[in-house]
Parts: C-alpha cells; structure tokens; sequence
C-alpha cells in the first residue's frame, strides 16, 4: 500500500470517461462549427461583392439592351437565370471540393484523437440551406438592380455611365 499512499491515482468510471470524451468533442465540434459560419460569411460577402462589382461594370451594356427594347420582364428572367447559374456552380465547387476535405478530414483527424476513423455524414440540410441563401440573396440583389434602373431613364444611364 505505499506504492499508492501518496500519489494521485484514482480509478475513473466508465461513465466519467465518457462524458470527458463527449465534453472534448462538444468543444471540437464548436469549433468547427464556428469556422464553417466564418467561411459561409465570407462567402455571403464576397458573392455581395461580386454582385454589386458586376452590376457597375454591366450598367451600361444594360441600358443599350434596355433602349434596343429589352423589357422589364426580360430583364428580371435574364437576372433571375443568371442567379441560378452562379447559386448552382457556387454550390458545385462546395461539393467538389468540401466533400473531399470533410473525408480527409474526419479520417486523419479520427486517428490524431485517438479513433480509429470518424464517419463522414454529407450535411445535406446544411448545403441545402447554404444554396437557399445563396438563390435569396441572388433574387433580392436582382430586384434591388432593376428597381435601381427603373428609378432613372435610359438617356439619364447612358450618360452617367459615359
């Protein structure tokens, strides 16, 4: 009994040891989690840009497609199709490539943790969700932009934009 009196040795539970396993992985999770809404920002961001960029350099390319006699009904399909193209090849290079970063990922990281491997799970609702912001923000942009032409003749942007 002298080997243990006096030293820090203490028997845990199996139930101990897994509630301090959960509680790492809840900590893990938060983690990832949070630079998963840090790379989703950024993106919002960046398609914003992209949008308001590509609207200033298009101002005057539409407004000679207005005066030639492209309606407004043609104008809200050409911005509407032009919404879907960039949602379905933003949501596309996702795909391509966070599928294979999330399964190097969990293998590697599985293993640096201590388990064997983790399971990959596609996080449809996630990506889902992810395409449905993307498609709003696209729709919201698009009537901003017509509504924003509308509010001036086409004369008046021809020549703002000379």
């Amino acid at each position: 009994t002298d080997l243990v009196y006096d030293k820090n040795i203490s028997i845990c539970s199996f139930k101990t040891e897994v509630s301090y396993l959960q509680a790492q992985m809840n900590l893990i999770w938060g983690g990832v989690q949070m630079i998963s809404l840090f790379i989703l920002l950024f993106a919002v961001i960046n398609l914003i840009n992209m949008l308001l960029s590509n609207f200033n350099s298009r101002r005057w390319e539409l407004s000679v497609m207005r005066s030639i006699g492209l309606t407004q009904k043609q104008l809200n399909f050409m911005f509407l199709m032009e919404s879907g193209i960039y949602v379905v090849i933003s949501v596309g290079i996702t795909m391509i490539a966070g599928i294979p970063i999330s399964v190097f990922v969990c293998k590697y990281f599985g293993a640096f943790i201590g388990m064997e491997e983790m399971a990959y799970k596609f996080p449809s609702i996630q990506v889902l969700v992810y395409g449905l912001l993307l498609f709003i923000l696209q729709c919201i942009f698009s009537k901003l932009f017509v509504k924003n032409m509308n509010r001036h003749t086409i004369s008046e942007q021809l020549r703002s934009v000379e």
